[in-house]
């Protein structure tokens, strides 16, 4: 494994806003409700929108998007609160951003990267030519080689539609990701390599998730022709945080809704109750109401479970639901004059087992006419968060920024923090993870059909589980089983 695994194993705002609603500017009645304008919701309606059914689009916030969420500074600068990242091998998204005319561009990656451990920082280069400097004994990075080797190996065994099936699976769900790592014996500094690669991926600790479920995202870290891998998932260089859309990957969204329609796109409309009736279901939001033959859930399962459902959904469905909590994670943007870091011979990435920020990108305008840096502050650092003030964090990135780039880093002129707990209709990210014993007993009901509801969402795709191309995938999946179900 080359060197450069090391610190890549952690890893439009203009809003798209339509006319005030009222109560009568709901459909009487459509083929089919989609719940949630993410990613999914919309790639839904986008293909129902296609095969000629009538739809409608509900959405509890003000804009679509979803968990992808960009904005401006006050100066104009575009930035990116929400998913960001793309890579070559994520067929959907690289084909729907060129069907929206939204375009990618390489991430920035030239120069060294910092790695601080135990407070002690190294600037090397991310390949094997930078050996030399990193604080580690190469033994070290052998054995964080052969860990990986085994995760892969694992994680391409199971069979994304159905992992509870492996012969192994109760075995691995039994386990957290850290009672894995403590059986491998591994010494401190690949275990936080590791560990950290999980806060970073997953937004939440090690001892939280389930060992099948890691195998599971890294087993689905690719499209169908493919294999997965770590290195596919967190790489800057050509992997899965190898390109960002320039101008923001909300306007991919935002394009969408567009061709849909303010008429079947509903904004402000959080469903409180979706009712079973003798011809389909009426959903009830802050908006109004809405009949329909199918209804299409694409939210987080947890966020679903904040609906009342007549009849109550399936136990099994209803107990996926409770069970799948969301990540926390923040992300705090400082914006400076320029990339003054660039004339340093830095990437901006960063890896740090010290302070507030874990990991930090480079996330400047293409044009360099100013320099913004990216921190990810993941699980228990993100809640550690909750309820501080901007000033406090701001304060506490500064820290982290200084020791990671410089004592320039210390005057930002601007600042974008997003605590995607605080949200109220998404309550974490980057999505819903599987505590041990979930995924084996209560996976299954995750994406089957109930009646005449269907799920979509990131959490139910077969193929980049967690990435706005398995959004997209589960979009497409759920509105083939929705036009079968009609046509049949």
């Amino acid at each position: 494994m080359a060197i450069k695994v090391l610190p890549s194993l952690l890893l439009a705002f203009s809003y798209y806003s339509f006319p005030a609603l009222a109560t009568d500017t709901i459909h009487p009645h459509v083929d089919v409700a989609i719940i949630g304008a993410g990613f999914s919701g919309l790639t839904a309606a986008k293909e129902l929108q296609a095969a000629n059914k009538s739809f409608v689009v509900l959405e509890a916030y003000n804009r679509v998007g979803g968990r992808v969420f960009d904005d401006n500074f006050p100066d104009g600068t575009r930035t990116y609160r929400g998913a960001q990242f793309v890579g070559a091998a994520q067929t959907n998204m690289v084909a729907m951003a060129k069907e929206m005319g939204v375009e990618l561009i390489p991430t920035f990656n030239s120069g060294n990267t910092v790695l601080v451990i135990n407070g002690t920082r190294t600037v090397f280069s991310p390949d094997a030519s930078g050996a030399e400097n990193l604080p580690v004994d190469p033994a070290i990075l052998v054995e964080v080689a052969n860990t990986e080797k085994i995760l892969n190996e694992f994680a391409n065994e199971i069979n994304p539609a159905a992992p509870w099936n492996h012969s192994r699976a109760n075995e691995w769900d039994s386990q957290t990701i850290a009672s894995w790592l403590d059986s491998q014996s591994l010494s401190p500094i690949a275990r936080l390599v590791f560990d950290t690669t999980v806060s970073t991926g997953f937004c939440e600790e090690s001892g939280e998730v389930s060992f099948l479920s890691l195998l599971l995202s890294i087993g689905t870290s690719r499209n169908e022709t493919e294999t997965g891998s770590l290195d596919e998932i967190n790489s800057a260089v050509d992997g899965a945080e190898s390109m960002i859309c320039k101008g923001g990957c909300q306007n991919i969204a935002i394009n969408i809704a567009k061709i849909l329609g303010p008429d079947n796109v509903k904004l402000n409309a959080p469903v409180r109750v979706v009712r079973k009736t003798d011809h389909g279901y009426k959903i009830t939001t802050d908006a109004g109401t809405v009949t329909s033959k199918r209804v299409v859930v694409a939210m987080p399962p947890v966020m679903s479970s904040r609906i009342r459902w007549v009849p109550p959904m399936p136990a099994g469905r209803d107990q996926v639901s409770q069970r799948m909590p969301m990540g926390s994670i923040a992300k705090v943007i400082a914006k400076y004059k320029a990339p003054f870091w660039r004339e340093d011979g830095l990437s901006g990435q960063a890896l740090s087992n010290t302070g507030l920020v874990v990991s930090a990108y480079d996330i400047s305008p293409e044009d360099g006419c100013s320099g913004v840096l990216l921190g990810f502050v993941p699980a228990d650092r993100a809640r550690a968060i909750d309820g501080k003030s901007h000033e406090y964090i701001q304060d506490l990135v500064k820290k982290d920024f200084v020791n990671l780039f410089g004592p320039k880093a210390s005057a930002p002129t601007d600042w974008v923090i997003q605590q995607w707990d605080q949200e109220e209709y998404t309550r974490g990210g980057y999505n819903s993870n599987f505590p041990p014993g979930t995924l084996t007993k209560y996976g299954p009901y995750i994406a089957t059909p109930f009646q005449g509801i269907h799920f979509a969402g990131v959490e139910t795709s077969l193929f980049w589980r967690g990435y706005m191309d398995g959004a997209i995938s589960a979009g497409k999946r759920a509105a083939i089983e929705v036009l079968d179900s009609l046509n049949n």
